[in-house]
């Protein structure tokens, strides 16, 4: 009946309480040091559960390797007094030194990498301030409009390797490109057609900043992918005349197609929208309907029977989809609407309907 703290005080090790059984925890509390229940062969993850501290474990010997596969966090390390580099070693993420409150100009100076700490959630232009060079930026796939935003040098940027046409499309002029490197074979965009920069490599992004209209860019040949990525939106290029699908091709849901003036379910069922992809736009049952979906379409992509009753189907079109005789009823279809659908007696009692509501005038059941 004697405690861990009266074996202890009558002089017995913590080898010899180890062999009892008694567990780190219990060490700990009748104060037994870590370095004591190190040297009695607890493991460092018997000790972590002790409630030794990291400091405590620290002065014990333990690296940071060892503690980081203890479980032991990096804000104690941190308290610990690990060092940074130490943790970067042990392998510490971007992410977890950024919750231990390191700055980015320390994590960078001990070894990581521009895309470790964008992962951990760090801007570009923390990274910047940190020190991070243009090159290390774009090794870490930055764009040329991320650098740009955040005031590098086009120069710089130039330098780091981002191609003109990187560059033209974040919106600098030829004269600036040219500056900075670049050919004039590159640009050749001297009294040139809308048709020949497209042909010379010049993005839409740099034409739609000159001014040039989307149906000039249209006839020269540039694609709904690289008007959208030049700032144009669905509802121009729905006024350009561009088909539905060209934009489902590149990406744009239903949902935006809708926002940007595709309004009829038709034009978007030859774009190749699926019913999920509809209903998720906003589409109603009714006008999938007029559209030319069917019953097992809509329920196929999630519409409710009660959403498609509203919507002009039947009941007999929902039978048909697989709706059960439950859920038509609690759609609100009428007995004689389900009795249309061929929904037996049977299953109408089964779902409900008492005598009374079979036998009502106009239901068709009659008492035999």
């Amino acid at each position: 009946g004697y405690t861990p703290t009266h074996l202890r005080d009558a002089g017995f090790t913590a080898a010899v309480l180890k062999k009892l059984e008694c567990t780190s925890y219990e060490l700990r509390n009748a104060g037994f040091s870590a370095a004591q229940l190190k040297e009695a062969g607890y493991k460092l993850e018997q000790l972590k559960m002790g409630e030794y501290t990291a400091t405590e474990l620290r002065e014990v010997g333990y690296y940071a390797s060892d503690m980081k596969g203890a479980g032991f966090s990096a804000h104690e390390m941190r308290s610990a007094n690990y060092s940074a580099t130490e943790m970067h070693n042990a392998g510490y993420t971007a992410a977890e030194m950024k919750v231990a409150n390191f700055s980015a100009k320390k994590l960078r100076v001990v070894g990581y990498t521009a895309a470790e700490l964008l992962e951990a959630g760090w801007t570009v232009e923390v990274l910047k301030g940190a020190g991070y060079d243009a090159s290390n930026l774009r090794e870490a796939r930055c764009t040329a409009a991320q650098l740009k935003a955040v005031a590098f040098p086009l120069s710089e940027m130039r330098s780091a390797g981002y191609s003109a046409g990187e560059l033209q499309e974040v919106g600098y002029g030829a004269e600036e490109l040219r500056a900075a490197g670049a050919s004039l074979a590159d640009l050749h965009v001297s009294g040139a057609s809308v048709a020949e920069l497209r042909h010379a490599g010049i993005s839409a992004v740099g034409l739609r900043s000159e001014g040039v209209s989307i149906q000039e860019m249209k006839s020269a040949g540039y694609t709904a992918k690289e008007l959208l990525t030049a700032g144009f939106s669905p509802s121009e290029l729905h006024a350009a005349a561009f088909k539905a699908h060209e934009l489902t091709a590149v990406g744009l849901t239903a949902k935006e197609l809708r926002d940007g003036g595709y309004t009829t379910a038709q034009e978007l069922r030859a774009a190749h929208c699926s019913v999920i992809e509809l209903r998720a736009g906003g589409f109603q049952a009714r006008e999938l309907r007029k559209g030319g979906f069917s019953a097992e379409e809509l329920v196929a992509g999630g519409y409710q029977p009660k959403e498609m009753k509203h919507g002009g189907f039947s009941a007999t079109e929902l039978r048909h989809a697989d709706v059960s005789a439950a859920d038509l009823k609690a759609a609100g279809f009428s007995v004689s609407s389900l009795r249309a659908a061929d929904v037996s007696v049977v299953e109408l009692k089964q779902i409900g309907f008492s005598a009374k509501d079979l036998h009502a005038d106009g239901q068709g059941y009659s008492a035999s």
